[in-house]
C-alpha cells in the first residue's frame, strides 16, 4: 500500500448510483460542483441528494440526502423564507426582516491600544 493511502475494507465501500441529475446550484473556481441529483446509496431507494462533487464525479464533500416528503417541507420552508412569510402564512416581522437583511454586525472605531473611545 502506498504511504498516505488508507486501506478501505470492502464491507465499508460507499456504492452510489446517480439516477437522475436535478441541476448545479454553484460552480467553483476549483473545477467542483454543488449539485441537487436523485441518488440511490448503498443499492438502497433514491434520496434527493445536495453535495459538492469534483469535474469527475469520483470525490464529493458531506452532503445532505433527503426522502420526497423531507424535500417537499424544506421546499415549501424555502418558499416562505424567501417570500418574507412563515410556512403557516404569518408575515415575518419586522425584526426579523431586520436580522435577515444585516449584513454588517457592528464596526468599531478603536484607538492604538485597542479601546473604543
Amino acid at each position: 500500500m502506498e504511504k498516505g493511502k488508507k486501506h478501505i475494507p470492502e464491507q465499508d465501500k460507499v456504492v452510489y448510483e446517480v439516477i437522475q441529475k436535478l441541476g448545479v446550484v454553484a460552480e467553483y473556481s476549483t473545477g467542483w460542483t454543488k449539485e441537487v441529483n436523485f441518488i440511490s446509496w448503498n443499492n438502497k431507494e433514491p434520496k434527493l441528494d445536495i453535495r459538492d462533487w469534483d469535474e469527475k464525479h469520483e470525490h464529493m464533500s458531506r452532503g445532505i440526502t433527503l426522502k420526497c416528503d423531507e424535500a417537499e417541507k424544506v421546499a415549501e420552508l424555502l418558499s416562505a423564507f424567501c417570500g418574507g412569510r412563515r410556512a403557516n402564512g404569518e408575515s415575518i416581522g419586522k425584526i426579523d426582516k431586520e436580522i435577515l437583511n444585516r449584513r454588517i454586525v457592528a464596526i468599531y472605531v478603536t484607538d492604538e491600544k485597542g479601546v473604543r473611545p
